[in-house]
């Protein structure tokens, strides 16, 4: 690699021993380091640059900021409300198809009760029509309708 010269004003050439200092750097690997600089970001170092970098970047901020707060308000707010709504109505019609289903099906125990009830009370009735009729089983009457009825 051949060196080579450039020409800076004396003003300059204490600005960039300034920041050769404070980067730990030497002249050519600065003044590379850049030309590197201004080809990949487009900068032209003839323009001053109208705001402050990091000003640009805090606005840029407060507006990625706004963003998410108007999403957060316009969808995600909405959203949670919908869904919230939604559970409890869903839960409401549970609650109510339970209570439903537990009344009806009291109702079925209790009607099954009196079923039950209503044949225990026909088969004592049988089985006394049979001991009226064979009081002494002497026909076997009485020990086939228990054999029956077990």
């Amino acid at each position: 690699m051949s060196k080579k010269s450039i020409l800076v004003n004396e003003i300059a050439h204490k600005d960039l021993s300034k920041l050769v200092v404070q980067f730990n750097s030497n002249f050519g690997q600065l003044v590379g380091s850049m030309i590197q600089f201004f080809k990949k970001t487009g900068i032209n170092p003839n323009e001053p640059l109208k705001d402050n970098p990091s000003i640009l970047v805090k606005k840029l901020d407060n507006r990625i900021v706004s963003f998410l707060k108007v999403q957060e308000r316009d969808i995600l707010k909405p959203m949670r409300a919908d869904i919230y709504q939604y559970h409890k109505s869903n839960d409401d019609r549970v609650h109510a198809e339970r209570d439903f289903l537990t009344s009806k099906l009291n109702e079925t125990n209790d009607k099954l009760d009196n079923i039950l009830m209503e044949i225990r009370k026909q088969r004592q009735v049988h089985l006394e029509v049979v001991l009226f009729l064979d009081s002494k089983n002497k026909t076997g009457l009485l020990n086939r309708v228990q054999s029956i009825l077990k």
